[in-house]
Parts: C-alpha cells; structure tokens; sequence
C-alpha cells in the first residue's frame, strides 16, 4: 500500500470514528464535543450526519430538550451554504417551545441559530426573516436573541432603516438589541443621529451608553457630531464612562471631539469628576506627544529639504 494511500485510510477511519461519536451523543455537552471534532473536516457525509441527527431530534419525545442541540447543529451547517439547508432554517426560524408549568419559550437561540444558516445559504433572503425576528415578542431578555442577531444580519445587508424603525419604536427592548442595532448604524446620515441621542443617553444600561459612544465616535462625519456628544458627557452620572469616552478620543484621535469636550465648563451632574477624568487623559496624552520618542516620530513626518 502506498504512503498517500494510507494516510486516507487513517483519515477516513477517523472520520468515521468521529461520525459514530456524533451519532451517539444524547446531551448537549457530547454533542458539541462532536461537532467541534468535525468542524475542518470537508468530507461530505459530515453535512449528512448533522443533518441525519437534527432529524432525530425531532422526535416529539426529545423535542423540549433539544433545543441547544438543534442550535448547535444548525450552526454547525453554516460552512456548508447548501441551498438545501434553507427549508431547515426556514423551519427553525418559525419555532417556538414553551415549556411548562408558566409557558416560558426557550427556544429564541434556536431561532437565531436558524436566521444565521439562512443568511449562510442565501443573505438576500434572510433579511426578510431578519425583519420579522428583530421584533419577535418572544425575544430573550437575558440574551436579545433571536433579535440581536436579527439586527446583525440587517445591519450586514444594509437594511439601516428597519433598525433605526425598531430603536424609534415604543415597544420595550432589552438592552443588548438596543446596543447591538446601535452598532450596525455607522452609516446612516449625521441628520438621523441626534434622534438616536436624545432618546436613549439617558438609558442607564451601561451596554447602551458604550454603544452610543461608539456611534458617535467611530461614525465617518464623527466630527459634526461634537455637540451630541458634549450633550451625552452632561447627562450621564458615570464617570467610568466618561473615562471611556475619553480613552477612546485619544486612541482613535479623534482631535475635533476632544476640543470640544476640552473646552467644556459646565459638566453637569458629578461634574467636578468627570472634568478631572478627562484632565487626567489629556494630560497623558500631553505627555505622550512631548515624549522624546514622540517628538521624533513626528520629525520624520516633516518635509525634507
């Protein structure tokens, strides 16, 4: 036998040892252990077998409790973008499990799980899914999910004003799918952010301030949005976010903000703290340029004679 010949013989052997030990795991934890075992392996049967053990656990006897094993393995899938996964994405997309004794539905990442395949298969087609989901009244309040995903895959196609719609809306949202479809709006007009500003700087979530922090600062025209950032400095009681803000003014240089906020006088509540959290900045940063390593950085930038 010859060495190439036998080197495939060893993978496949492995492969099917890895194949039987996917088969046989009952819970979620050996499942997993499976799937990631299989994740580089290109061996079409693999795609077979997932799907093969997403089969079995629609069982109606497995059916509550294998909803993570479901997520695990739709996402598992995702390599393969076969357009015949869509009608299972499609499928998990529109399940919902309630477990008794108070109903609770527990089957929100399966739903994301299920919106991600589909974007995997066909992106042009998820958004419309996407849509639905980012308002799914069964979303998870502990994680945002199927939502925050949702919001990712609209954000990813370019769908801006589904999600400035859902942030304008009055119905209620976690604080993670208020974040996360904060972050996927880099690119919407400078026009639409002050909006944004008003009505959430005054969220005390601490995943929503940083979100909009980002917005502001990492937007292209970020310069024309000193004022609202000025204005989210006044209204919020945290100084640690006020020393993100300024942290991340320095690291990004972002000169304009950090002038204005420079020539701030009035900091509202906690204001003497603030002030000084952001002195403290501009001081290292001082410090920085007038580093001998600095100034000589800044000498080569200079024309030559």
């Amino acid at each position: 036998m010859r060495a190439t010949d036998a080197i495939m013989l060893s993978c496949m052997d492995e492969i099917d040892l890895l194949l039987r030990k996917l088969r046989a795991a009952r819970n979620p934890e050996s499942l997993a252990k499976a799937v990631d075992d299989l994740r580089h392996s290109e061996d079409p049967r693999v795609r077979l077998a997932l799907r093969h053990k997403l089969d079995e656990l629609e069982r109606p006897a497995v059916r509550y409790v294998s909803a993570a094993m479901k997520e695990t393995l739709l996402l598992s899938l995702m390599r393969f973008r076969d357009p015949d996964d869509w009608a299972i994405a499609a499928k998990a997309m529109q399940t919902y499990v309630f477990l008794p004794p108070n109903h609770t539905e527990v089957a929100s990442g399966y739903r994301a799980a299920g919106l991600r395949l589909a974007a995997a298969v066909e992106q042009d087609g998820a958004r419309f899914y996407a849509a639905q989901l980012l308002v799914d009244p069964h979303t998870s309040e502990l994680t945002g999910q199927p939502a925050v995903t949702a919001s990712q895959i609209l954000g990813q196609s370019g769908d801006d004003l589904a999600l400035y719609m859902r942030l304008g809306g009055i119905s209620a949202l976690t604080a993670e799918v208020v974040a996360s479809c904060l972050s996927e709006l880099s690119r919407i007009p400078v026009k639409a952010i002050p909006y944004l500003v008003n009505k959430w700087k005054l969220n005390p979530d601490p995943v929503v301030q940083l979100a909009l922090v980002d917005l502001l600062i990492d937007h292209e025209q970020h310069e024309q949005l000193a004022s609202e950032l000025e204005s989210l400095v006044r209204s919020t009681d945290s100084v640690e976010l006020v020393e993100y803000i300024g942290a991340k003014l320095v690291a990004t240089r972002r000169i304009v903000l950090i002038e204005t906020l420079a020539a701030v006088t009035d900091f509202g509540s906690n204001g003497h703290d603030k002030h000084q959290a952001l002195r403290r900045i501009w001081m290292d940063l001082e410090a920085t340029r007038s580093s001998p390593a600095a100034q000589r950085e800044e000498r080569k930038k200079l024309p030559t004679p």
